[in-house]
């Protein structure tokens, strides 16, 4: 793995576990200079991580319609950087993940830019996220949800013919399971969950199954490259992982339950889906 992963996931954990900003936003310093300096982020690509700096750090500052067109914008920019939609980015290829499912071998890349995003939207949409407190992790109601939430997820998939099981371990599993870990389900959960359904739970306060429900639509939707049946069980799992997110106010617990069925995908069921 390139170095620049490593630099990336200990920023992370450092937003997770130190409750200071001075650590985790030098690290971020320092992994954005990493990244110019190895080529993989230009100056079109350090632009559009500035301006999407610049518009969070001004959000929090802000109140009133401007905080939430300004937090609105820095989530347009990150799903946009997620999209790769903006320049500046060069694709980060790992060719020892070339192969990764148990169907058809896939060219597997690291995006910079889509972890870019995730972090930026952490730390502007999560800035009273309730990951570092401990009683969150004693809640043995909020383990139970999760169970719940991973059995039901699996259940409907098996159900409705998107897997089956089918257990496969590689030796670059492990790489691909970081990656997941702290590329995907970290941006997309700041995305939809931090993002999208707080930014409705902001302005339809009393309404929060229908805010949980219209997150999680968003996100299944996001899945529609994989066909209906990844639509409809992405859309289950999305309100499995709103409802946690909901209930405890920790990103922490929705991205792990996001990894969680990532993970038993992976590993113990077709992946991605069964082919038709």
């Amino acid at each position: 793995m390139p170095v620049i992963f490593y630099l990336f996931c200990a920023t992370i954990v450092a937003w997770f576990c130190l409750a200071g900003q001075r650590v985790w936003m030098s690290m971020f310093v320092l992994t954005i200079a990493w990244a110019v300096v190895a080529s993989h982020v230009t100056l079109a690509g350090l632009l559009a991580i500035t301006l999407m700096s610049a518009a969070g750090w001004a959000a929090l500052q802000a109140k009133g319609t401007r905080r939430q067109l300004l937090m609105t914008l820095t989530g347009l920019m990150g799903l946009l950087l997620a999209l790769h939609k903006l320049p500046g980015f060069p694709d980060i290829a790992l060719p020892e993940l070339s192969v990764f499912t148990g169907t058809d071998a896939k060219p597997f890349y690291l995006h910079l830019d889509k972890a870019i995003a995730g972090l930026v939207m952490l730390a502007v949409f999560c800035r009273d996220d309730a990951s570092r407190r401990g009683a969150i992790w004693r809640n043995p109601g909020l383990w139970r949800l999760m169970v719940t939430s991973l059995t039901g997820i699996f259940i409907i998939a098996v159900v409705i013919g998107l897997t089956l099981p089918q257990w496969k371990w590689s030796a670059s599993a492990w790489a691909f399971l970081g990656v997941n870990l702290f590329f995907t389900c970290l941006a997309e959960e700041a995305f939809f969950r931090a993002g999208v359904q707080q930014g409705l739970l902001a302005l339809l306060p009393k309404h929060r199954w229908l805010c949980i429900g219209i997150a999680a639509l968003l996100f299944g939707l996001a899945h529609a490259w994989g066909g209906w049946r990844l639509i409809v069980v992405a859309t289950l799992a999305g309100v499995g992982y709103g409802r946690i997110y909901e209930r405890s106010g920790a990103i922490a617990m929705a991205i792990i339950l996001h990894f969680l069925v990532n993970a038993i995908h992976f590993v113990g069921f077709v992946y991605p889906a069964i082919s038709y």
